[in-house]
């Protein structure tokens, strides 16, 4: 347990400057898009102006009302948050690979540690955990103060009051990230451990066979793949209710971490050679 603890603060330490970066520039793209809108809005209100002498309040009637969902659904904004999904995604792999890489040949020290070499996946795969439910908090924080920012700075008779909720249901890349149910949120985000541990196994696979590791991954996504394709079009699926097949899905993700871990386990104890 303290290797893990170890490991994990390491990797925490080795990436605390490239999240600080990656939360930093998701805040400004999220402040563009705040002024963007805000600066678009207004223009629009002083050519209203200058061509029909009408004030805010004509304005308003005729284009309606600014609110924190036009924010959301800004293109400036859904670049912010693809940009940290993509992020994430992409480090979720660099975290094992850089290991390997280089002149110092990291792995070899972190294979030769004291302990259970099961501690190196753990740590990595609760890094990247701890990294992803880190941004979404910190992403709940910025979605508080970019909607006091845009009350502040937009007129009182064209700022319409929304709730955080309501904004993140406005948008479908943010009601995939913050589901609105916590059985949803359970699903997905198991889901998303599952498909995080499966694509740790396969690297082990790789490092353990090289191309030999590679192809079977391949076949093993395709196979699994074409399984699941099959069985939800099939007329088996018509015999079961909604919840019973979400039900059966989280089941299913849950075998597959667990599957993936002891998988894992054996090729990284046994099988990964420095």
């Amino acid at each position: 347990m303290k290797k893990t603890i170890d490991l994990l603060v390491y990797e925490l330490d080795r990436i605390k400057y490239g999240y600080l970066g990656m939360v930093v520039v998701i805040f400004l793209l999220q402040l563009a898009a705040i002024f963007q809108t805000n600066q678009s809005r207004l223009s629009q209100f002083e050519y209203f102006q200058r061509e029909t002498q009408g004030n805010i309040i004509d304005f308003v009637n005729e284009f309606g009302t600014v609110s924190f969902n036009f924010i959301t659904g800004s293109g400036f904004y859904s670049l912010s948050i693809m940009l940290g999904i993509i992020c994430l995604m992409l480090y979720a792999v660099i975290i094992w690979y850089r290991d390997w890489l280089g002149k110092n040949n990291l792995s070899y020290r972190l294979l030769t540690l004291p302990g259970s070499r099961m501690s190196i996946f753990v740590s990595k795969l609760l890094s990247i955990l701890i990294m992803v439910f880190g941004l979404l908090a910190i992403q709940l924080i910025f979605m508080f103060v970019g909607k006091e920012l845009l009350h502040i700075i937009t007129p009182q008779e064209m700022y319409q009051e929304v709730f955080i909720r309501e904004a993140i249901q406005n948008d479908q890349i943010l009601r995939i990230v913050y589901p609105q149910y916590i059985f949803d949120f359970l699903l997905h985000y198991t889901f998303g451990i599952a498909v995080l541990s499966t694509a740790y196994t396969f690297i082990l696979m790789e490092r353990s066979f090289k191309w030999k590791g590679i192809v079977a991954a391949g076949i093993c996504v395709l196979l699994s793949g074409t399984v699941f394709i099959l069985f939800v079009e099939s007329p088996i699926s018509s015999y079961f209710f909604s919840m019973e097949l979400l039900i059966f899905f989280f089941g299913l993700c849950i075998t597959i971490i667990i599957g993936s871990f002891f998988y894992s386990r054996y090729l990284i104890e046994k099988k990964v050679t420095i």
